[in-house]
């Protein structure tokens, strides 16, 4: 991680992935149904930013 930037050497905003972990802790404690959905939701952000990364 640098820490001018505050990112690890993957490029990963460290408080971006403490706010998923944080989100996903949070999910466990919802039911089944609700945490599908969800999961999902996270699911297509990632994969747009993801998408967005690899241009």
């Amino acid at each position: 991680m640098t820490e001018a930037h505050g990112q690890h050497a993957g490029g990963t905003d460290e408080h971006a992935t403490d706010g998923l972990v944080d989100e996903l802790d949070l999910l466990e404690q919802q039911p089944l149904e609700e945490r599908a959905e969800q999961l999902a939701r996270i699911h297509d952000k990632l994969q747009a930013e993801l998408g967005a990364v690899r241009g």
